[in-house]
């Protein structure tokens, strides 16, 4: 009976070393990651894909909204009312 006690008591805490030296690693891997100088890295990068993204992103939306107001059974109008500068209309 005590040899098993101490067979799984044995293995517990063999097991729980290899857990803790493992759970370490894991730590020192993200500390690295986590510098400031790799956050701001990561961060550029992410800013420069959104900024390289935007007027793809800014002429496909008007064009959609274009379309949603030609398919209304408008006519194709621009998405801003027109104006009338030449001050033909002031009395």
């Amino acid at each position: 009976m005590i040899p098993k006690r101490v067979f799984w008591f044995v293995a517990g805490a063999a097991a729980g070393a290899a857990g803790l030296k493992r759970a370490e690693a894991e730590l020192e891997a993200r500390r690295e990651q986590l510098t400031p100088a790799n956050l701001t890295k990561v961060a550029a990068g992410k800013l420069a894909d959104v900024a390289a993204d935007a007027p793809g992103r800014v002429t496909n939306k008007v064009k959609d909204r274009m379309a949603q107001r030609s398919s209304n059974g408008s006519t194709a109008r621009q998405p801003w009312q027109q104006r009338d500068w030449t001050g033909g209309g002031q009395p």
